[in-house]
């Protein structure tokens, strides 16, 4: 049976499920909506999410687009998280 994917709905980028951060290039990652669950994107290298994303190249604004999921978990630290993410993705 095909699992529900409880992060599919796009939330706002006051509420995002969850925020990374990247210390070493200053980014900040607001995760906004995955498209597949988290079992899939374990096995799917190309997974992606809707993130809006702030550098020192968006001069202090937000950018939304798709990211790559896999750089965003190895690279980044995860500053805030709903329960429910935490409990799919970890802490």
């Amino acid at each position: 049976m095909r699992k529900k994917n409880p992060f599919s709905k796009t939330v706002s980028e006051d509420n995002p499920y969850a925020i990374y951060h990247d210390p070493y290039l200053d980014i900040t990652h607001k995760v906004l909506k995955t498209y597949q669950h988290r079992d899939n994107e374990y096995k799917n290298l190309d997974a992606r999410w809707f993130v809006a994303s702030k550098s020192p190249m968006t001069f202090g604004s937000y950018d939304m687009g798709d990211a790559y999921a896999k750089p965003i978990i190895e690279r980044c630290h995860l500053v805030s998280a709903s329960d429910d993410w935490k409990k799919a993705y970890g802490n």
